[in-house]
């Protein structure tokens, strides 16, 4: 009976002691997913000029649903010159506990395709140069069977760095294709 409940304590401890959370068998691996905007969208040939990369953490599952932490939102500029901007724990619009909550068809296996429609994210991220300012940024995605079957998402962006007089990167419509991928 001591022996159980010092293991119990040792192990509802350890996440206080060592600064960390003890990984759950239970929940699947964290995953990288990138929304890629090309300079002509919708064109497979189109250059990529900027893209959206959210590191996502399995945070606890109900079922077939599991509640997913973005830890960062890295966004990219490509080209020429390029730039790059984080937000850890970027807020998650209409979600009053900041989860991205998805149904699975496999819980421990999720597939890129249910990862097409994140959450809209708006903020401020910031330069990992001294060389340019911070980027305020507004992401957001709406359903769209077809292109989601062809590998891309329907997205609204707007991404401009704050002292800056034009954007980085906007969408011209409302909702415009944008790729998505998981990364290595």
């Amino acid at each position: 009976m001591k022996t159980r409940s010092l293991a119990w304590i040792v192990s509802a401890a350890f996440p206080v002691l060592t600064g960390g959370a003890v990984a759950q068998a239970d929940l699947p691996a964290d995953r990288d997913v990138v929304y890629s905007i090309r300079a002509t969208p919708g064109d497979p040939q189109s250059p990529v000029t900027f893209t959206v990369t959210l590191h996502l953490v399995a945070d606890h599952a109900d079922g077939d649903f599991v509640s997913w932490t973005i830890e960062t939102a890295t966004f990219d500029r490509l080209g020429s010159s390029p730039k790059q901007w984080v937000k850890d724990h970027p807020p998650i619009a209409e979600s009053p506990d900041d989860y991205w909550t998805i149904e699975h068809a496999d819980p421990m296996n999720p597939a890129l395709m249910e990862f097409a429609v994140p959450p809209q994210i708006i903020g401020t991220a910031i330069a990992q140069s001294s060389a340019y300012d911070d980027l305020d940024y507004a992401f957001d995605t709406v359903y769209d069977a077809e292109l989601i079957a062809q590998g891309q998402t329907a997205a609204a962006y707007h991404f401009q760095m704050v002292a800056a007089p034009e954007p980085e990167e906007e969408s011209e419509e409302n909702h415009e294709p944008v790729d998505f991928e998981e990364s290595a």
